[in-house]
């Protein structure tokens, strides 16, 4: 199940919930709430909250905040810090993807 919305003004909001069923049983839900904005045309900032329940594990609530740089060609560098936030153990982790058009898909 996913939802979402963006305003006028480059900012959104999205909400995505899943169920997993792996094969031996093992399972569990997952919550990721996602906010962001887009303040010029090459920077993009993110804050995410993820909230992980797997079957037979521990629940853990993670928070990450990220900035995206877009280059000319449309493909971006994300950079960003995630950790629990519930108390657990912080398990700080930093983030580095590679964005690319949804062209370099096909």
């Amino acid at each position: 199940m996913a939802g979402g919305r963006s305003f006028d003004n480059g900012a959104f909001l999205n909400v995505e919930a899943a169920a997993r069923i792996l094969d031996g049983g093992c399972g569990g839900e997952r919550v990721d709430i996602t906010g962001g904005a887009r303040f010029s045309q090459n920077w993009l900032a993110l804050g995410q909250i993820f909230i992980d329940a797997p079957q037979g594990g521990e629940e853990a609530v993670k928070a990450q905040l990220s900035l995206v740089r877009f280059g000319e060609n449309g493909r971006g560098i994300q950079l960003g810090l995630r950790a629990r936030i519930d108390g657990g153990a912080e398990e700080p982790a930093l983030v580095l993807a590679f964005w690319g058009p949804a062209s370099d898909r096909d």
